[in-house]
């Protein structure tokens, strides 16, 4: 250094400038993996909210068929009493019934809450059973692929990807189903059983960072303890689904080494020492706050109804299962032709993959159903469905040679199946094939429930009477469905009583003592029907012919 640097004065710094106020740019790639910018909606979210909109627009349309008006009787029990409701659809303790589910309490509590009726409240749940629906089908997709599409293309082909011959029946979320039982306990399991399977497959990740706690495990259990409450043949399918998920997913915390792999050495020692397996006994035993979780779920509801009579309740269902054996090629071909393709696909790549034997186990249970008689186990198809249609979406928007083939194949099996089988539901007939099955249209029962009061029982055998009426409070001398409240052997005399009282052939006594024994205040005669001289013609139907008749008071109570 210079002297003369050294003593030269030292120069005053300017003074700072004012910081600059700039609008922050985000680096490209930044919102991926931070909420910066702008949100852009998933295809699932634009597409699953405009078929959201149209199928609850829909179902809230479909005149009341069916089974609705059983599951509004239900609601209306329980408007009545929550603790302790009467039976369903007799005028009888509903002690027992497995009709009153967590779901169905929950109903009732918002029907007294704001003041609606058992057929407006199982109506206005069709969009809400729908939401769970979408929720659970979005979660269970994304665990197996990270596709944007994919679970938009399951979506399509949940309710087309069936066969040529719809099954109309609750659980099978075909496009000609689904509108009709939308509001059904079934529709609100089938969202249930995607969401355990979405946990499921959460909890047994081979991805996460450490496995998951007992409490995870025994929440696990609980919802499917909650799914056996609400609908226990879809609680076949949904534990054995998430049951499947554990023994597929969960293995031994040591790594097993390939065949080249060479010895690991121990420190400190000469001797080499060879990787084991660790026992995958001790993995899968680790959860056991599943099975507790789920047993307490199910306890807990004792009160209300007692799950070990199960067993009992499904066996006198079995004959009107039965149907469900029908025709199960022209049901489900389509979408077993490219399903099994799919499935081999995808175990090449894996043999422990859990979709394929999800839906293996489930078609398993349903082939039981058959051999063994038990056919309410045919409900299970139902779900058997969904691993087969989730890996179908999985494997067609997957990156890939041969990509357009799959897309295309898969495209002609949906839209055949959704031709010759769903179209019904959403085109007017001209448009449609001979023979498409639409969605049904059954008469309104609003004339005669204004006659009738809440708990009279009416004797009828008409189909769609018996059905109805219950949704208005109103009793039956003869339901339509077993139910453990009621003993089937006296559900069958009961059943033969009112057949014997309408036939014509019964002498003035014995209807007088069958009115007596059920305390019958009303009947509902079809037009073909001769009115007893007893009764009085009080109303009739001008669609159906239908007659209403009330008997005097000293033949009922």
């Amino acid at each position: 250094m210079d002297s003369t640097d050294a003593q030269a004065p030292a120069q005053p710094l300017p003074p700072p400038s004012p910081p600059r106020l700039h609008r922050r740019r985000n680096p490209p790639g930044a919102t991926a993996s931070r909420p910066l910018g702008r949100w852009r909606p998933t295809p699932f979210f634009v597409f699953g909210g405009l078929f959201w909109l149209g199928l609850s627009l829909l179902a809230l349309s479909v005149q009341a068929c069916c089974d609705l008006g059983q599951h509004a009787a239900v609601v209306e029990r329980l408007r009545a009493s929550l603790l302790h409701p009467r039976h369903p659809m007799a005028d009888l303790p509903g002690a027992g019934s497995p009709y009153y589910s967590p779901y169905a309490l929950a109903e009732g509590v918002l029907a007294r809450l704001f003041g609606l009726s058992g057929w407006e409240t199982v109506r206005l749940a069709a969009p809400v059973n729908l939401l769970v629906v979408l929720l659970g089908l979005n979660a269970f997709v994304k665990r197996f692929t990270a596709s944007r599409w994919a679970s938009t293309v399951a979506l399509a082909l949940l309710v087309t990807l069936w066969g040529t011959r719809p099954l109309v029946w609750s659980g099978f979320v075909g496009l000609v189903s689904l509108p009709v039982a939308a509001g059904y306990p079934s529709t609100f399991a089938l969202g249930l059983t995607l969401l355990t399977w979405a946990y499921a497959a959460q909890l047994t990740d081979r991805d996460r960072a450490a496995p998951p706690s007992p409490w995870a495990r025994g929440a696990l259990g609980a919802l499917c303890g909650l799914l056996l409450l609400v609908h226990p043949v879809s609680a076949v399918a949904g534990v054995l689904g998430a049951a499947v998920l554990v023994l597929t997913r969960v293995r031994g915390a040591a790594p097993v080494p390939d065949e080249g792999d060479p010895p690991v050495r121990a420190a400190g020692r000469g001797s080499p020492v060879r990787r084991t397996r660790a026992p995958a006994l001790r993995a899968w035993a680790a959860w056991w706050p599943l099975p507790l979780g789920a047993l307490l779920a199910a306890l807990a509801w004792l009160p209300w109804f007692d799950v070990l009579t199960l067993g009992s309740a499904s066996a006198v269902l079995d004959p009107t299962h039965a149907a469900l054996y029908t025709d199960v090629l022209a049901h489900f071909w389509l979408l077993g032709a490219v399903a099994l393709p799919a499935f081999v696909l995808r175990l090449r790549r894996d043999p422990r993959e859990p979709l394929t034997w999800m839906c293996a186990v489930c078609v398993a249970v349903a082939a039981y159903g058959w051999v063994s008689g038990h056919f309410t186990y045919g409900r299970v198809l139902g779900l058997a469905v969904l691993p087969a249609q989730v890996a179908v979406a999985v494997e067609v928007t997957r990156a890939g040679r041969g990509r357009a083939l799959r897309a295309l194949a898969v495209t002609a099996a949906a839209a055949t199946g959704f031709v010759f089988a769903q179209s019904g539901a959403v085109l007017p007939e001209r448009w449609t094939p001979p023979d498409t099955r639409r969605l049904p249209e059954w008469h309104s029962y609003a004339w005669a429930a204004s006659s009738v009061r809440p708990g009279e029982p009416v004797l009828t055998d008409q189909r769609e009477g018996t059905r109805s009426l219950p949704g208005f409070g109103i009793d039956m001398v003869a339901p339509v469905w077993s139910d453990p409240a009621l003993p089937e052997k006296e559900r069958r005399a009961r059943w033969r009583a009112a057949h014997w009282y309408l036939s014509g052939r019964a002498s003035a006594a014995q209807r007088a003592e069958i009115a007596r024994r059920y305390g019958v205040r009303w009947l509902l005669l079809s037009r073909w029907q001769r009115v007893p001289k007893e009764a009085k013609v009080l109303d009739f139907s001008r669609e159906t012919g239908e007659v209403l008749a009330k008997l005097p008071e000293r033949e009922g109570r």
